[in-house]
Parts: C-alpha cells; structure tokens; sequence
C-alpha cells in the first residue's frame, strides 16, 4: 500500500497538538520551549516539502506566531500581533486557510507564555464570575457555528482566524492599559485566582486547533459545539444547581455534565445523525476529566480526534 506524504504529516501534526499538555505542565520550561519552536519549524519544513517551494511563506508565519506569543501581556505584541493579522490575510490568498491556521497554532503551541502574576477578580463570587463567563462563551459559540452553517469553509475559518487575532490584540492592550475600561471588563471575567486572559487565549488556541486539523464546515461545527456550547453550559448548570459529584471529578456535577450531552448531542444529531449522540456523550466526559490542562484545550484535542476517527 502506498503511503501519501502529507497524511502523515497530518498525522505528525495532530500529534504535535500535544505538545500543548507538555507545556502546560512544565511551561517554565526554557529549554522545552526552544525544543516545542525546533518541532515547529521542521513540521513546518515537511509541509514545504510535501507541497513544494510555494509554500515557503508558511517559515515567517511560524515565527510571526511564535513571537506573538512569546510577547503576549506587553505593548510589544500589539505590532506583531498587527503583521500576523496582515500575514493571515496575504497567505490565505496563495493557501488554504486550514494550513494558515496549522502554521498559527504551531508558533503559539511552540511560544504562548500566560500571565504577568495577575490574578482574577478576589472580590466576588466565582459562581456570578463562571457564569458570566459562561454566557458569553455560550453566545459566541452559536455565533460561530451560524457562521460555518451560512458561510463557506474557507471565509469562515479566515474571519475566525482574524477574530481571533483582534482578541489577542484586545487582550494585549487591556494588559498593558490597566485604568481603562477593557481592562476592567476582561477583569471582571476572570475567575479567582486565574491569570488574567489565560482562559480566553486558551480557547483561542482550542478554536485554532479545531480549524487547523478538520476539514469539514460539520466536522468543525460539531467540535465547536462541544467547545463552546457545551463546555460552557456545563459549568453554569454546574455551579448554579445543587447535585452529586462526578465520581472520577469532585469538582465537577453530574447536572453539568448531563447537560453538556444534551446540548452537544442535540446540535451533532442535526449534523451528523445518530453519531451525534456518541459525540455527546464522549464531550461531556472530556469536560468532566480532572486534568492539568485547560478544559478548552482538552476538550478541543480530544473532539479533534474523535471527529477525526469517527
């Protein structure tokens, strides 16, 4: 049987995703985030070679991503985040955006350092803070998803992507303007004794991740579902309604991970029949896993996956 190149660098990228729990557990690590940027660029390379000398526009844009994230908090990152805005702009031109995006996740997974020892909000309930949180999270999900149901893949992944670097910026300036009413806003997001912006940048990268590896408007939209509808609805149901524990999570409702199967089998059976159900249910017990990542980013890689194999 012969092997196609570039699904095994598809394979080796998915895998890279994983880099990311690596990080998360030892993001102090100097030298292992030199070695995740050395990874980064030979994936990079591979796709160069898979595709031809064409695609060399990819090399900048790796490095683009790796220092925007390596200045992430400061006034510095606005310009460089400002070029990668651009960047994605001019390389969705000659590319198809889900590579575009692969190249921006492999700089952030390579670089994204979160947090200046700024803490959350100590002054109200995390229950009122998770659940405006959650709302809005909510919100933004099915604004997504109408967007990849009403418009093509391509436009769609592009306006994410930009999306998202906007709220980069947004992040980066309210950091460094702390008087100014951002900066409040996104203060009066954060949970008790998060650092400021990590959850957001966090399901950014989730996000990127889901369009850089999918290549379906519904493969995308059930991974979505679960990102931001169903991880946020969890949570609400969660903090706000009294009930048992998980028994593999005491941190986490059986409510809120009942409710997380619903919403997500609900939207994945309109997209995908029966299946949806399975998506659901596998979903809910990713959000409900006690792990040392960010929830957006596990669920993210483990729906990533399971779309991919089903």
């Amino acid at each position: 049987m012969q092997i196609n190149p570039l699904s095994i660098y598809q394979v080796f990228f998915v895998l890279s995703a994983l880099l990311i729990l690596v990080w998360d557990i030892f993001r102090n690590e100097r030298v292992l985030q030199e070695a995740k940027f050395a990874v980064a660029i030979a994936l990079c390379a591979f796709l160069i070679y898979v595709q031809g000398a064409s695609q060399l526009l990819f090399v900048p844009g790796v490095v683009i991503f790796y220092f925007m994230g390596r200045f992430y908090g400061s006034i510095d990152d606005v310009p460089i985040a400002l070029l990668a805005f651009g960047y994605v702009i001019v390389a969705s031109m000659y590319s198809n955006i889900s590579i575009v995006a692969e190249v921006a996740l492999l700089g952030l997974l390579a670089s994204i350092s979160i947090g200046k020892n700024i803490t959350g909000n100590d002054e109200r309930s995390n229950a009122v803070i998770e659940t405006r949180r959650d709302v809005l999270q909510f919100f933004l999900g099915v604004l997504l998803l109408l967007v990849f149901y009403f418009v093509s893949l391509q436009r769609a992944e592009l306006l994410t992507m930009l999306l998202l670097i906007l709220g980069y910026i947004t992040i980066d300036l309210a950091l460094v303007h702390k008087d100014g009413a951002v900066y409040r806003f996104i203060h009066g997001m954060e949970r008790r004794g998060a650092l400021l912006g990590e959850g957001a940048v966090m399901l950014g990268i989730g996000t990127l991740a889901v369009i850089a590896v999918l290549g379906s408007a519904i493969q995308v939209m059930i991974a979505l579902s679960a990102l931001f509808l169903g991880d946020s609805i969890a949570t609400m149901i969660g903090i706000n309604l009294k009930g048992p524990k998980l028994p593999y999570n005491k941190d986490k409702s059986v409510s809120g991970s009942i409710a997380c199967f619903i919403v997500v089998s609900l939207v994945a059976y309109q997209l995908a029949g029966g299946l949806g159900i399975l998506f659901g249910a596998i979903a809910a017990i990713a959000e409900g896993m006690e792990t040392p990542v960010d929830d957006n980013l596990f669920v993210a890689i483990i729906m990533v996956f399971l779309v991919l194999i089903a």
